[in-house]
């Protein structure tokens, strides 16, 4: 443990990004909206980012978060059955490029950027799509295949390397880690990992984004 307590005073933090020296905190809660939020802060001594950033509010229960370029995307649940977004926003400032890039979401939880494209995963949906991501981060269009992951509340998602067709998802209402082939749309193997109680987030080592 270098520092339990880097960043405090969250309300339920829920997703993290790094990018530079640079982490992205997502703050969910249903009882405070004060606090619902995307915060940035100094990777290294956990003080607040800088001016020209400004914390991003006015979110409804932002969850999953994905950084590629100078692009920061967030999920947010919203406030029910297919009222989830992603949003993109400049990670430099925080400033609002089109806070609905998606929409028509049920419950996005986790975010994938590699290279143009993007994945989010439906936690209740039962799903993993992927988007073309516009150079300009303002529009987005749905690839196919989408992938059913057949297995209960995916959530936490991860590729090993910028390019690669192999995804690994969290499962969080179950026990596994799920191994997904994104090209082909399919399940290459539901257990990969078994055993673990109700995994939420991944992270690869040396991931090249």
């Amino acid at each position: 443990m270098i520092n339990a307590r880097l960043i405090t005073g969250l309300n339920k933090p829920t997703g993290l990004a790094a990018a530079g020296n640079t982490l992205y905190v997502s703050s969910f809660t249903t009882s405070d909206t004060d606090k619902t939020s995307v915060s940035a802060y100094n990777a290294n001594s956990g003080a607040p980012a800088p001016a020209p950033w400004t914390t991003i509010t006015g979110l409804i229960q932002p969850t999953g978060l994905a950084v590629a370029g100078n692009t920061l995307f967030v999920a947010s649940v919203g406030t029910g059955i297919g009222a989830g977004t992603v949003g993109s926003y400049n990670a430099s400032t925080g400033a609002a490029i089109n806070p609905n890039l998606i929409t028509g979401l049920t419950t996005p939880s986790g975010l994938v950027a590699t290279g143009n494209l993007l994945f989010v995963s439906s936690e209740f949906g039962g799903t993993i799509n992927n988007y073309t991501i516009d150079p300009d981060s303002k529009s987005a269009r749905l690839n196919s295949p989408s992938i059913t992951t057949g297995t209960p509340g995916p959530t936490g998602i991860v590729v090993p390397s910028k390019g690669s067709n192999v995804l690994f998802v969290a499962n969080t209402l179950g026990t596994t880690v799920s191994q997904c082939d994104t090209r082909a749309g399919t399940v290459v193997n539901a257990n990969f990992i078994a055993g673990i109680t109700a995994p939420a987030g991944l992270a690869i080592k040396n991931a090249t984004k």
